[in-house]
């Protein structure tokens, strides 16, 4: 399983598919968090909040947006 961070990535990987699960920082609800879990609910992937620290832990940088996106399967690039 891969992990995907930050908005655009993840919003991305989100309509490409693919995407199991995202994470979003707790207590973050701003319009990008806010299209963040609505894209992941239309792609059926499951929702979840945890702290600011997890996420750094999981994505291991601070750089992460307060998203954080697991996707199964491999990436299929595009020119």
């Amino acid at each position: 399983m891969r992990i995907v961070y930050g908005t655009n990535p993840v919003l991305e990987a989100l309509k490409a598919g693919g995407v199991e699960k995202v994470i979003v920082a707790s207590g973050k609800s701003n319009r990008a968090a806010t299209g963040v879990i609505r894209a992941a609910k239309e792609a059926s992937a499951v929702v979840a909040r945890a702290s600011a620290a997890e996420l750094d832990r999981l994505a291991g940088t601070s750089a992460h947006q307060g998203v954080v996106a697991f996707i199964s399967g491999g990436f299929a690039y595009r020119d």
